[in-house]
């Protein structure tokens, strides 16, 4: 087989890969916005594909270890942590199971989070 078709296969599957990833998180922002009843969507959105270009392509790390030659990422723009908290779940880093990451299971994580409130129906 030609290595050029192979290489063009290669990166079709990783984008696809990475592609999958990126609408999961999106989803993931939509179902903590809804949770928490707030939340910056469009930044988490937004930032959707970037995060799942680092946390599924680039970033070296493992998720379940807290080795320190690991790659970092620091997020400073707050607005977006609701994108950054779906990759982390998405990625395994804080718990996720049958449960949404809320500002409650990310602070038991020890993760940084916004402020939740209560939605009364």
């Amino acid at each position: 087989m030609n290595s050029t078709l192979t290489n063009n296969t290669d990166r079709a599957a990783e984008l696809a890969h990475v592609q999958t990833h990126a609408k999961n998180l999106r989803r993931h922002v939509l179902r903590m916005a809804e949770i928490v009843g707030q939340g910056y969507v469009g930044q988490g959105l937004g930032i959707a594909d970037l995060l799942a270009v680092l946390y599924f392509r680039e970033m070296r790390y493992e998720a379940k270890s807290r080795v320190a030659a690991r790659d970092r990422f620091v997020l400073s723009i707050g607005h977006y942590s609701i994108g950054l908290y779906a990759a982390l779940a998405e990625a395994g880093v804080i718990p996720w199971g049958n449960s949404i990451p809320t500002a409650r299971t990310v602070r038991a994580s020890r993760c940084p989070a916004v402020k939740s409130r209560r939605v009364s129906k």
